[in-house]
């Protein structure tokens, strides 16, 4: 899934930005493009052609941190999902340091329900069953 992503993506930004390279492509030619995008480079275009629906930081250390993204495309008549997990510099002075290949997997969203407690008595309407008669 996330190579014919990839794929379409791709040609799309070569189209639109680097027309004279386009032409007299076979699709052969472009899927071995695309196979020989870095891990960056597939992450830059997720996160230039993706709505963001999810992200997390986690503190790593002294010298980096943890960044988690989750993307969402429409694809192939559906929308699919992509988390990019990647190492990101703890301070400015950091950037530019050896970090890690990012990782993409394909996720998919699963509704959780959480409960908290709180020490505020609910109000009447909360008290109500929902679906009840008044």
């Amino acid at each position: 899934m996330l190579e014919s992503l990839l794929l379409k993506l791709h040609m799309l930004l070569v189209v639109e930005y680097e027309t004279e390279k386009a032409f007299g492509k076979t699709k052969e030619k472009w899927e071995k493009e695309v196979s020989e995008l870095s891990a960056d480079e597939q992450v830059d275009i997720l996160e230039n052609n993706g709505n963001e629906v999810h992200s997390e930081y986690e503190d790593g250390g002294r010298w980096s941190n943890y960044q988690t993204t989750v993307y969402r495309f429409w694809h192939n008549s559906e929308f699919v999902y992509f988390q990019v997990s990647k190492e990101v510099p703890a301070t400015e002075m950091q950037d530019g340091g050896d970090f890690g290949d990012p990782e993409i997997i394909q996720v998919y969203p699963k509704e959780v329900t959480t409960t908290i407690y709180v020490s505020t008595p609910p109000d009447e309407t909360e008290k109500k069953p929902k679906g009840g008669r008044k």
